[in-house]
């Protein structure tokens, strides 16, 4: 599903108009609809603002994960335990490596921090993935 149909459909499940998402996130109701007829796309950071309003990560904004079933598996303490094992390894590799670099450009602060983010809802959603697949099913 492309951004603008998406955009549109989480909008609309929240039962948000257009005005009340552009209030919500301090643009015009213009924008929104430029956003959900595919004429303007967002930058990085009303990206994240849109997300962040509709409850989702970016991915899934942008269409590259699916939509968020209404019954969420639940991460337990010991997968939290693992992911925040797995972003701290990781995050030391962001913070203490100057290789981080695009375009021949290194990272500001700010992309940096959207990349671990990204990286973070990532790992929470292959493991509720995974806990979804292959989990233990509840008899009945």
């Amino acid at each position: 599903m492309a951004f603008k149909e998406m955009l549109r459909e989480l909008r609309t499940a929240k039962n948000m108009t257009q005005k009340d998402l552009a209030d919500q996130l301090g643009l015009s109701r213009n924008t929104i609809s430029m956003y959900e007829m595919g004429n303007r796309e967002p930058d990085l950071e009303t990206l994240s603002a849109l997300a962040q309003a509709l409850s989702v990560d970016m991915n899934c904004l942008l269409g590259s994960t699916a939509l968020p079933q209404t019954e969420e598996l639940v991460l337990n303490v010991r997968d939290q335990r693992d992911i925040g094992k797995k972003m701290r390894s990781m995050l030391e590799l962001f913070d203490s490596s100057e290789a981080l670099m695009f375009d021949g450009e290194p990272l500001d602060e700010e992309t940096r921090e959207l990349l671990k983010e990204s990286y973070r809802s990532q790992l929470e959603m292959t493991k509720r993935l995974a806990k979804a697949k292959y989990g233990r099913k509840k008899r009945k």
